[in-house]
């Protein structure tokens, strides 16, 4: 019960401090580090993890991480992991951030 509660008590912290990752690759890195400071401190498991990580995440990146959720079903460390290697090749790489950057010049 007292799992619950705190998981609950993390939840309420995090609705009101993370925004959804939209797939800009400028904003990833940013929104990553909000994420993973927000869920630090609450106690939750792998599984619970990847669940907010699609709770908050749009597009193309929720659909990868829930392809990622279903492969990993058995071992969600390994999932989470996966997933943020996955978006980080995706939304964090050079080649994505050139491109992005060339065409908001553009």
């Amino acid at each position: 019960m007292k799992s619950c509660i705190e998981f609950m008590a993390g939840r309420e912290l995090i609705d009101n401090k993370i925004e959804k990752f939209d797939k800009n690759p400028e904003y990833f890195h940013t929104w990553k580090l909000s994420f993973k400071n927000m869920t630090r401190n609450i106690n939750i498991t792998p599984s619970e993890e990847l669940s907010l990580i699609i709770e908050y995440t749009t597009n193309e990146s929720k659909k990868l991480v829930q392809k990622l959720r279903n492969a990993y079903i058995e071992n969600p460390e390994k999932g989470v992991a996966e997933v943020w290697t996955k978006l980080g090749e995706r939304y964090w790489s050079n080649v994505v951030l050139t491109k992005a950057y060339v065409d908001k010049l553009k």
